[in-house]
């Protein structure tokens, strides 16, 4: 009798531990969210820099394949950037430089948490001084390290969660490439980047920001 009253105990106690969690709001990560960016359309969206956006056209078509893409016209940017279900691989500016930029689209004051946009990666091009004149020639290795990350952030929340840090090591291999970039005019709170990555394989192994204090990046 004894057992049987425990045995009634344990399974009302794990039934309402079920229905506990069940009543539960789930927890949507951001792995999670971008389970469904395979089989998105990406919308490509041009700069409107003629000599920059022939050689994004030509190094999307060569090196995106990570998902579908299409290219959109300048002004379809806005449009897509509210829309919940679209990815936006795009060119943005932000104190004094240009970044290659990739977005879920969505509506910030969305009711519905899961459809508000947010940051995926990006990574600096130029300052904004120079773009349209520099060298584009990384526009590739760009493209490979947004891909690389895309495919980590979705099946590792680390990953999801740490950025373009998530590859980070303590120790550079023996040969890597380097590209810096910081604001010409750097004020206060702005922000400097440094990237160390394969020039062939276009692995990335490290990836850091430093903050400007009013004397130097830190």
């Amino acid at each position: 009798m004894k057992k049987s009253i425990q045995y009634l105990l344990t399974a009302s106690l794990l039934l309402g531990s079920c229905l506990a969690a069940r009543g539960q709001a789930r927890v949507y990560t951001r792995g999670y969210l971008l389970e469904d960016f395979p089989n998105a359309i990406v919308k490509v969206i041009p700069s409107g820099n003629v000599m920059f956006d022939m050689a994004f056209r030509t190094a999307v078509t060569e090196c995106w394949n990570i998902s579908p893409w299409e290219m959109c016209e300048v002004d379809d940017f806005t449009r897509a950037r509210t829309e919940a279900d679209s990815y936006v691989l795009s060119i943005v500016s932000s104190r004094g430089l240009v970044f290659l930029s990739l977005d879920k689209g969505g509506k910030e004051d969305d009711a519905d948490k899961r459809r508000r946009p947010f940051n995926i990666a990006a990574l600096p091009l130029s300052t904004l001084e120079d773009f349209g004149f520099g060298d584009f020639s990384r526009l590739p290795a760009w493209l490979d390290i947004l891909q690389d990350y895309v495919s980590a952030a979705i099946t590792h929340e680390k990953a999801a969660y740490s950025g373009l840090k998530y590859r980070n090591s303590a120790k550079l291999p023996e040969k890597y490439s380097v590209a810096t970039y910081a604001p010409s005019n750097p004020v206060k709170g702005d922000f400097s980047y440094t990237i160390w990555y394969d020039g062939e394989t276009h692995a990335l192994y490290r990836y850091e920001r430093h903050r400007y204090n009013g004397r130097e990046f830190r």
